[in-house]
């Protein structure tokens, strides 16, 4: 395969993967544009309890019930860079 021939293959695959890939880039930017991104049920129990931790409420969740189904090492340990 002479040179020519390699630049050519190189820029039919290149051309269609960098126009996917900033399509897809987009499509993740507009699905995370208003929550942002990793935000779950679980996070926002870590972090609402992490609050709680820091601010001396205790190991509450968010609607102020003991933290009883997750480890709370984590919330700890969020509780201190807080």
């Amino acid at each position: 395969m002479n040179s020519e021939n390699r630049i050519t293959h190189s820029v039919r695959y290149r051309l269609p993967l960098a126009i996917l890939s900033v399509i897809g880039s987009a499509a993740i930017l507009q699905a995370t544009r208003n929550y942002g991104v990793g935000i779950s049920t679980d996070s926002v129990g870590y972090i609402a309890t992490a609050r709680h931790i820091a601010t001396g409420i205790g190991v509450v969740t968010y609607d102020s019930t003991p933290l009883l189904v997750q480890p709370p090492l984590y919330p700890a340990l969020l509780a201190t860079i807080n």
